[in-house]
């Protein structure tokens, strides 16, 4: 009995040492885990921002382009509108302008299509950002799954990592 006692204190204080220390890696995995949860959080906010952002760009880039189109549609009749009988054209030197081309009142302007233009390089830079965004948080999040699944896997063998991280996920 007696004799035996320091063998077993020595044995239940290195016990109480690795539950100690079981704990403690457990408490640091649950902070990561908190941490994961949050990043993937956070990078659902950055991909639902990203898509908006893309179809203000997306309607942008169509309005810049039926802008174009129209304008370059209605050249015909701005020239014609500047053409003054017995002067020359500027296409066929003609000074005869018997059947001028009719300019549309609803053609846009090269103003127009000038800030249609910014409205879409502007469009086109802040989607390209919220997608730099998206991606290196996804990055993180994938370094931080892969990274949460090699600890679980260590301090807990066995149990299932990826069913506890889908867990976590939804």
């Amino acid at each position: 009995g007696l004799l035996s006692a320091p063998k077993e204190l020595t044995e239940w204080s290195h016990a109480r040492d690795a539950a100690e220390e079981r704990g403690e890696a457990l408490n640091a995995l649950q902070t990561r885990l908190n941490t994961y949860v949050s990043g993937k959080k956070i990078l659902k906010q950055l991909q639902d921002d990203f898509t908006g952002k893309k179809e203000t760009y997306d309607r942008a880039e169509v309005f810049r382009k039926a802008l174009e189109d129209q304008y370059l549609n209605a050249q015909a009749g701005i020239l014609a509108d500047t053409l003054v009988d017995g002067e020359p054209c500027p296409v066929c030197g003609s000074t005869s302008h018997p059947k001028l081309a009719a300019l549309s009142e609803h053609a846009p302007t090269e103003a127009d299509v000038k800030k249609a233009k910014k409205e879409y390089e502007k469009a086109s830079k802040i989607t390209e950002k919220a997608s730099s965004e998206a991606s290196k948080q996804r990055g993180t999040v994938t370094t931080s799954e892969e990274n949460l699944c090699r600890e679980v896997e260590q301090l807990l063998p066995g149990k299932p990592v990826e069913s506890a991280l889908n867990f976590l996920w939804n």
